[in-house]
Order: structure tokens, then C-alpha cells, then sequence
């Protein structure tokens, strides 16, 4: 019940204002600190090294699976060899330095459905970008993404 006085009615209405202020921002402001931020995954971090020749597969893959969704697997520029397929998981996404810039090469010697392979059940929402897929005319490698 409102008080009967204008003042008190004023104070009244003014600690009503503020608890429901409070009641709808406070979720809001508990919500944005729960939220974390997208991390990048630079695959240099996990032992690839451009341009050396050596298989990277093991590098990128731990890369993507340390990385949860929204983050991003960054693949810096240089040529990274791999020897099988890589296989993402969903809701990352995959990221070169530009197509000119950053090449994956199939280096192995043994059969590969393809250098990316997703399948259908829970793998959604993968995004590969600004990298260039290099099958080197291989026999082994039968496509460049199987999806």
C-alpha cells in the first residue's frame, strides 16, 4: 500500500524504481560476466612450424580440439604439411593468414578421404577461411573436404 503523504508517496516511488532496476539489470550485468570471450589457437602454439617439411597434423589437430565453440584455429602464413585428414569439430572456425598466404599440403603416403573431413552428426558450423588446400596431385588423397 502507498504511503498517504507526498513525500513519503515520492520515496516510496523512488525505492520501487531502484529495486526494480536493480531486479532487471543485475541479471544482465551476471550474464555478461559469464560469458567468455571467443580464444584464438594459433597452431604454432602446439608444435607447427611453417615451412620445415615436417607432418603438422598432430599440431593442428591438438589446436582444434583444445578449442571450444566460437574460438578460432589460427593457421599463420607459411605451408604446413600434413599427412591425413583433419578433422574438426563444430562450432569453430578455422582461420589462414590469406589464400595467398597460408597453404595446407597433403604429404603423406597413405590413402586420406580428404585434407578436411566432417561428418554429418555434430559437426556443425565449422568455418574454414583465407587457406589454401593443397593435394599436390596426390593419388592418396581422393578429396580436398569431405562433408
Amino acid at each position: 500500500m502507498e504511503p498517504s503523504t507526498p513525500k513519503c508517496r515520492q520515496a516510496y516511488r523512488d525505492r520501487v524504481r531502484s529495486n526494480l532496476l536493480i531486479a532487471l539489470v543485475a541479471p544482465l550485468a551476471l550474464a555478461g560476466s559469464i560469458v567468455a570471450e571467443a580464444a584464438d589457437h594459433d597452431i604454432t602454439s602446439f608444435g607447427a612450424i611453417a615451412n620445415d617439411g615436417v607432418n603438422d597434423l598432430a599440431a593442428i589437430q591438438a589446436a582444434i580440439s583444445a578449442a571450444s565453440p566460437g574460438d578460432r584455429v589460427i593457421i599463420p602464413a607459411g605451408t604446413f604439411h600434413v599427412s591425413g585428414s583433419i578433422l574438426p569439430i563444430g562450432h569453430i572456425a578455422i582461420v589462414g593468414a590469406g589464400r595467398d598466404n597460408t597453404v595446407i599440403t597433403h604429404t603423406g603416403t597413405t590413402s586420406a578421404d580428404g585434407l578436411f573431413r566432417m561428418h554429418a552428426a555434430g559437426v556443425n558450423n565449422v568455418e574454414l577461411s583465407d587457406f589454401t588446400i593443397d593435394g599436390q596431385n596426390s593419388t592418396f588423397v581422393q578429396q580436398g573436404m569431405v562433408i
